[in-house]
């Protein structure tokens, strides 16, 4: 079996920009997933390769119809290089070796035996295909999203800063991003780890945001949260949404700003916030320690607050492990439920030394 000694991708290869388009990267078994090919033509393939090695009893029921139905689909051309000859007493490969436009016809055909054939690649024929029929377009997203993830961090344009609302945000503070949605981390975290997650073009409201625009933001906050708890050793997320001014949003973008912090009296608590929405913002964060209602009077409690100078939001910036009182001052001024508590931060950006890492583990997972 080919599982004992052939290792799975852990990723799908971006489009290659050549002088005859743009090549989508697949393999021979690759042909029987349509997913994948749909995959590589919405990250903008022009061409589909499939080198393969099909049987002769697979190939002759199935090789010619997965790959045309492969380049209606997709409108694309499909280009199936293909190993062919008897090996042994056991196994003999199909060959036929082809290439196939984006109507379906066959332009090209390899012969019985060891051959070679060439094809005219027409990309304005591509092109007024794609615009005649345009399926791209009719596609109802609304009834079934977008599976995955279509284009990596890998595949998408650097720049130099986004607009996240009235603020800028620097790529150094971007540690993971696709065409429509990025990662970044918080200039003043809430908690250890506190990041956000927003989509690439500017929307105000969730409403004003495509279908594939939501799909994709949360499938990114999906894989971040995933990474993150692994990172940090939590078991449980927070995903909150704050969706218009009268829900405490004040970037100027949908975003998921808010964050409900889990405290338990006298546990020990590693707590993870995800926020998603008002320029479409996730954020996550951690903390640990112990955290116990105060055994002094509530008067004792008024008398260490006036303290602490700068009111409660002074203690946004600081590490819940540095000011407890902190936390508690949150838990009575914000309380919605006896263990839960909204925090609300105010500013983005603050790159973290631990990006680089986080970002080869996102985009290898």
């Amino acid at each position: 079996m080919e599982s004992k000694y052939v290792i799975p991708g852990s990723k799908i290869v971006p489009p290659l920009d050549t002088p005859v388009g743009n090549v989508g990267l697949s393999i021979c078994y690759d042909m029987r997933f349509p997913e994948l090919s749909l995959a590589l033509t919405k990250m903008g393939a022009d061409l589909l390769t499939f080198p393969s090695a099909f049987t002769f009893a697979t190939g002759a029921a199935h090789w010619e119809t997965l790959l045309r139905a492969r380049a209606i689909e997709n409108q694309c051309y499909v280009i199936a290089a293909a190993q062919t000859g008897t090996h042994n007493k056991k196994r003999t490969s199909w060959g036929h070796a082809m290439v196939i436009d984006p109507w379906g016809t066959v332009v090209a055909q390899c012969s019985e035996g060891a051959n070679m054939v060439t094809a005219e690649i027409d990309l304005q024929l591509l092109k007024s295909m794609r615009e005649s029929m345009p399926l791209w377009k009719h596609r109802r997203n609304d009834l079934y999203p977008k599976m995955t993830q279509t284009n990596s961090s890998s595949s998408s344009h650097y720049q130099e800063s986004y607009q996240f609302g009235q603020v800028v945000v620097k790529s150094d503070s971007v540690f993971y991003k696709t065409s429509l949605t990025f990662a970044f981390t918080n200039k003043k975290c809430v908690v250890p780890g506190h990041v956000l997650v927003a989509p690439i073009r500017c929307s105000l409201r969730l409403s004003d945001m495509t279908s594939e625009e939501i799909s994709d933001m949360f499938l990114m906050v999906q894989k971040v949260q995933c990474v993150m708890e692994k990172i940090h050793q939590a078991t449980s997320s927070s995903i909150v949404v704050q969706d218009g001014k009268d829900a405490g949003q004040t970037i100027k973008r949908l975003e998921n700003r808010g964050a409900t912090i889990m405290l338990s009296d006298s546990i020990n608590c590693l707590n993870f916030s995800l926020w998603s929405m008002a320029g479409v913002g996730v954020g996550i964060g951690f903390f640990e320690r112990s955290i116990s209602s105060p055994s002094s009077s509530e008067d004792a409690l008024k008398s260490k607050e006036k303290k602490e100078s700068g009111g409660w939001e002074a203690g946004l910036g600081k590490s819940c492990k540095e000011s407890p009182l902190v936390q508690w001052r949150f838990l009575k001024e914000r309380r919605i439920h006896k263990d839960i508590v909204l925090l609300q931060p105010r500013v983005f950006n603050e790159p973290d030394t631990a990006m680089p890492a986080l970002s080869e583990r996102l985009t290898r997972e």
